[in-house]
């Protein structure tokens, strides 16, 4: 038996398993690389059927809310229904949704055609519960390490190919084609190669939980007791948190589209610019440890992090060229890789300890709200400037660095009193 009452594994059943892996991070790589072709040009897509920057971002929200809704619907459809026969459904009406996406000649068809992506994309998530079936408690790091790294290179490769796609004669529709043959071969895949996992009831142990509960869990009991707990501690953690993360959903959403007006940008440069961006965060994320045993004092660097923020956004809405937009760019990353750890490192210590998962899950849910309605903010702000998401989310950012400014302060009270007792 392995540490989660499992028999030991036949040698076939290994490199069953050792080759469902490596597919699996193929086409954890592919899913990731088929949206990213496609986000340099979507925006630009539905403002060129009529969309003003305020129905683009309803487009947005109405998306991220249909995400919301359906994903604990999806996930708990899995655990009953099977992954294989979930993940086939998803990925059938994923590929149905992009090639409807570019045959829309209409933002109405344009609309409806993101309805069956809003429901049906949560294949990476039932991928990573798929994965959590196969894999033995010991390796899950390891292999979900390996997932999560190669899958996020697709995000960095996806724009510059989709940008590039996009300058072709029917670039939209070739782009939504392409992305839609992409999710219909790994369909094929999973019918042909993958069967239910052997193990199905799969026990909730810790480590499934660290992969699996975040991914659909719908914790709002939860939740609900934390925030309690947070007011009663502390109310800064939780409005931290919100304000740094509806602070970096803004400047996110319409993203494209502001590109667009204020440096006229091409698909081509877009895509380069968004690729720009995910590297830089990956490189960023990779040095953030260090910085944070260099640094000791958490608030001080999350405040210094959330100046930085402010620094780069407003270096940002005066950038007059593209090549000083990537600079302050770059800044922005850093300052966001460093934000987050953080606030998530800061959450952590000051609550109680048996309510860490509860914590971390309300964070999420707190980005998730933030993801749904930031859109449409973002869109009716860039109807009076093209940089309206921009400066909404400077304001933001002062706010979160303000509330980090408090923390830093008490910090100090609390330090001098140790020094004198």
């Amino acid at each position: 038996m392995d540490g989660e009452g499992r028999p030991p594994r036949k040698e076939g059943n290994v490199k069953n398993i050792r080759f469902l892996t490596t597919s699996l991070y193929v086409f954890g790589f592919l899913d990731l690389f088929a949206v990213a072709l496609i986000i340099p040009v979507a925006s630009r897509q539905a403002t060129n059927l009529g969309a003003s920057p305020a129905a683009v971002g309803l487009v947005g929200t109405i998306y991220g809310t249909l995400q919301l809704i359906s994903a604990p619907l999806v996930g708990r459809w899995s655990d009953v229904g099977g992954r294989r026969l979930t993940l086939l459904l998803c990925l059938f009406f994923t590929s149905v949704g992009y090639v409807l996406m570019g045959l829309s000649n209409s933002i109405v068809y344009y609309l409806l055609a993101r309805v069956p992506l809003g429901i049906f994309k949560h294949s990476v998530s039932i991928t990573r519960a798929y994965l959590a079936e196969i894999t033995p408690k010991s390796e899950r790091a390891r292999v979900f390490g390996y997932f999560n790294g190669i899958s996020s290179i697709g995000f960095i490769i996806g724009p510059l190919i989709g940008g590039h796609l996009a300058e072709m004669d029917n670039g939209f529709y070739k782009v939504s084609l392409i992305t839609s043959a992409l999710f219909a071969l790994w369909f094929v895949f999973v019918l042909l190669f993958m069967t239910e996992p052997e193990h199905r009831g799969l026990p909730n142990t810790k480590s499934v939980q660290d992969f699996t509960a975040d991914e659909f869990g719908s914790k709002f009991h939860s939740s609900l007791h934390t925030f309690k707990e947070i007011i009663r501690s502390g109310p800064e953690l939780f409005f931290i948190r919100f304000l740094q993360g509806f602070s970096a959903t803004l400047f996110r959403s319409n993203f494209t589209l502001m590109l667009e007006q204020k440096f006229d940008s091409t698909p081509i440069i877009t895509g380069r610019i968004i690729s720009f961006g995910s590297l830089a965060s990956a490189l960023c994320a990779i040095g953030v440890g260090r910085l944070v045993k260099i640094y000791r004092n958490l608030p001080r660097l999350y405040f210094h992090a959330c100046t930085l923020r402010i620094f780069a956004i407003v270096l940002i809405i005066f950038a007059p060229s593209i090549p000083s937009f990537l600079v302050c760019y770059f800044l922005l990353s850093m300052g966001n890789s460093v934000a987050r750890v953080c606030s998530t490192n800061l959450s952590i210590e000051r609550g109680k300890v048996e309510d860490t998962g509860a914590l971390l899950g309300l964070n999420q849910s707190v980005m998730s709200v933030c993801r749904t309605v930031s859109p449409l903010i973002a869109g009716v702000s860039q109807e009076v400037t093209s940089e309206g998401p921009a400066i909404l989310s400077v304001i933001l950012s002062i706010g979160t660095a303000g509330l980090v400014a408090t923390s830093v302060l008490e910090e100090r009270k609390i330090s001098d009193k140790e020094k004198k007792l």
